[in-house]
């Protein structure tokens, strides 16, 4: 957790690597690749919980929840409005990065190499 707070505090720039905020907002909020990258609208909706909606996985796509976030929320809405500015390229899929964020997870958080054991460490 220390990782991904020092990381979450700085936000973007020449210390932090857009794929590193990317991999540090998978496991602080819980959410998929898809959703984070661009599908999910996300809105702070108390100090340490996001309004989520338009879930990759789930009958009601028009649906939203209440969700905790491990740290602020305002900070987390602006640092993945960061990582999606950073990601902007509408022609390139998520799932062309999937190497590299799994690189980055074993990177990271070695006890964690992979997104779906990051969604397990946030629950």
């Amino acid at each position: 957790m220390n990782t991904a707070y020092g990381i979450i505090k700085s936000g973007l720039g020449p210390h932090v690597d857009k794929l590193d905020l990317f991999v540090v907002l998978l496991l602080v909020t819980g959410r998929r690749q898809q959703e984070l990258y661009n599908q999910m609208h996300f809105e702070p909706a108390g100090p340490y919980h996001l309004k989520v909606s338009s879930f990759a996985k789930s009958l009601d796509k028009n649906g939203s929840a209440i969700i905790p976030s491990l740290f602020d929320s305002g900070i987390i809405v602006q640092r993945i409005n960061e990582v999606r500015r950073a990601f902007a390229d509408p022609d390139r899929p998520v799932n062309s990065l999937n190497r590299k964020i799994s690189e980055r997870c074993k990177t990271l958080f070695p006890d964690a190499s992979t997104t779906h054991q990051l969604r397990a460490l946030y629950a």
